[in-house]
């Protein structure tokens, strides 16, 4: 059984179709980029596969039971899917709450009920791992927006989801701190579904195995990261590239505008870097 299940699934925003007829399957531990330009419908299928919308028409399920009203007032079943599935969202400033970086990363457990000393225990081990020790005591809304994604992933992380939803997880990060991000999400993958939503490209390779392409609310095509990469006329016509125009004297010459993927592999073994703010890290 699929973990997710779409069929012909719809969404609007009043007159905005943002979802238009989705019919997909996404297996569980699979790793899926989520393609498309603004306002291609990418953000609108990761709030449903999280529950917080609802396909208008046609459904979306989760391991065989459908996404619904009814099904999230389950109690039984709403408390199973929501330690499942975590969602980090686009801007981490709609997810951070509380007033220290260590509350935010408690916050989940509390919910969970885990005695005083496991939340200590486990929020001192994910402040390590995601290199955030020394902004423990911080408040959350006064941390760089490097920061703040990172302390976003780690509070999701806490309750060790089985799924993954992110929304445009290097979206406003300068360089370092994208691929810092990247690192990590490459080393939280393991044993994890993962669907990442994205207009970047440079990124896919290493965060994906398929790729699902979104052109106006519909899937445009779905395949590999090297298979959609490299179908120019696809990329084109649904703006994941645009056409880079430079000057030789009087002559303006302009050819399309693509940052290809890479990844880090030695051999057969995939290089982590690790998350680290340290210089001189590899």
């Amino acid at each position: 059984m699929s973990i997710y299940d779409l069929q012909n699934a719809n969404y609007r925003y009043q007159e905005v179709l943002a979802l238009d007829s989705v019919t997909c399957a996404i297996e569980r531990g699979e790793r899926i980029a989520i393609l498309g330009a603004n306002g291609s419908g990418k953000s609108t299928l990761l709030r449903l596969l999280d529950g917080l919308y609802f396909a208008q028409s046609g459904s979306v399920s989760f391991e065989g039971r459908e996404l619904n009203e009814e099904s999230l007032q389950d109690e039984n079943f709403v408390y199973e899917f929501r330690k499942r599935v975590g969602f980090v969202f686009q801007n981490p400033d709609v997810q951070l709450f509380n007033p220290t970086v260590f509350d935010e990363l408690a916050f989940g457990p509390l919910q969970l009920r885990w005695s005083r000393k496991q939340i200590i225990e486990a929020v001192d081990i994910m402040l390590e791992r995601m290199n955030l020790m020394h902004l423990k005591h911080r408040v959350p809304h006064r941390l760089s927006g490097g920061e703040k994604k990172r302390v976003a992933l780690a509070s999701v992380l806490m309750l060790d989801p089985e799924v993954l939803l992110l929304d445009e997880p290097t979206a406003y990060l300068d360089p370092k701190s994208q691929s810092q991000m990247i690192d990590f999400l490459v080393e939280c993958q393991h044993d994890k579904t993962v669907i990442t939503a994205t207009h970047d490209l440079e990124i896919v390779g290493d965060i994906a195995e398929r790729c699902i392409v979104f052109e106006e609310g519909r899937v445009a095509q779905s395949g590999t990261p090297s298979q959609i990469l490299g179908d120019e006329s696809l990329l084109r016509r649904t703006s994941l590239i645009h056409e880079h125009r430079h000057r030789h004297g009087s002559d303006v010459h302009k050819h399309p505008h693509l940052h290809k993927f890479h990844t880090h592999i030695q051999g057969s073994v995939s290089r982590i870097r690790p998350l680290t703010d340290s210089p001189g890290s590899p």
